[in-house]
């Protein structure tokens, strides 16, 4: 969790599946700077789920509202939680995790509009995150197939979410945040070149030299570039 001094606000995702646990965990984050906690309830990775733990809590709503009310009860920072469209389609339970949630006192829900057994293949369902935003009071994060700025307005106007959020094409293409600035504004969308590029990778290398050893920066680096 160690940060850079201007990446505020500062956001921490935690998961886990004991209620305790993650209570402890919040503090401890919130201790060591976060200004917003995020609880993961939409990881569909085997070895997370296997815990109940992560996308697991879609099929357990009554041990996702411990975790989230033990969360809350400890923590004083806004919390948020990110969902999918439940475990699978034979489950779907989004809207009801969304009331849930709503009732432990989240400040906000963000929607991955994919189940859990789909993992990221399939088109994301942003009709889900339109019905969500109509069913609850508090703000509604729209997440999935945005990638790219005229994506990022399309979702917004379909669903009406309060905000987005950008995971994988983020990897891709760290300019998009900037690029959608750009095209609400109505400006030319910049479109970076192999300068544009080289320096960011620079910067992101020299940045994860000051956290790590050298060798596994660059092992780091060879990840994201492949």
């Amino acid at each position: 969790i160690k940060s850079h001094p201007s990446e505020r606000p500062f956001a921490v995702q935690i998961f886990g599946s004991k209620p305790d646990a993650m209570a402890r965990a919040a503090c401890i984050v919130a201790e060591e700077g976060a200004d917003i906690i995020d609880i993961n309830m939409g990881c569909p990775v085997k070895k997370v789920t296997k815990t109940g733990a992560g996308a697991s809590l879609m099929k357990d709503p009554k041990l996702a509202q411990n975790i989230v009310s033990a969360v809350r009860l400890a923590c004083t920072v806004p919390l948020t939680v990110k969902i999918r469209s439940g475990w699978s389609p034979e489950q779907p339970s989004a809207v009801e995790t969304a009331h849930i949630l709503e009732e432990c006192g989240v400040d906000a829900i963000t929607v991955h509009p994919r189940f859990a057994t789909q993992g990221y293949s399939g088109n994301a369902d942003w009709g889900l995150i339109a019905n969500i935003k109509e069913k609850v009071r508090i703000p509604v994060i729209g997440n999935g197939d945005i990638n790219s700025a005229s994506d990022a307005l399309l979702m917004k106007r379909e669903t009406g979410c309060d905000g987005l959020m950008i995971g994988r094409a983020a990897v891709r293409n760290p300019w998009i945040f900037r690029q959608i600035i750009q095209m609400q504004k109505g400006q030319p969308i910049h479109e970076p070149d192999l300068s544009d590029r080289r320096r960011l990778i620079m910067e992101h290398y020299n940045f994860l030299s000051d956290v790590m050893e050298e060798h596994g920066a660059a092992l780091r680096m060879r990840g994201l570039l492949l």
